[in-house]
């Protein structure tokens, strides 16, 4: 399945595989880029872990992490806190296949 570029940029792509062959192997990210900083006025969020996951993915990086039940997850959390998921890729992910659902 392909998502837009517009959800991740192909130069995102090069510097994770440039980092990931510096031998970098964790990555601090919260499920649906839930968080921000108290420190930072106007800090939105985090990295999107649906994000990093879908980019390594599509890498061919083996991360051993459900997408899909990450995806479920993260619209759980979202909906209990009644926002907007942080998560380009699930974002697109969900209304491709609500639009799959649909056919």
């Amino acid at each position: 399945m392909c998502v837009s570029s517009k959800t991740i940029p192909i130069w995102l792509n090069l510097v994770w595989l440039f980092i990931l062959q510096m031998g970098i192997s964790t990555v601090d990210s919260s499920v649906a880029g839930l968080g921000g900083c108290p420190y930072a006025k106007g800090a939105t969020g985090n990295v999107a872990t649906e994000d990093v996951v879908y980019m390594l993915n599509g890498l061919g990086v083996k991360t051993n992490v459900d997408l899909g039940k990450l995806m479920l997850a993260g619209d759980f959390i979202c909906k209990h806190l009644g926002r907007a998921s942080g998560s380009k890729a699930a974002t697109a992910l969900s209304k491709v296949a609500s639009h799959a659902s649909k056919l």
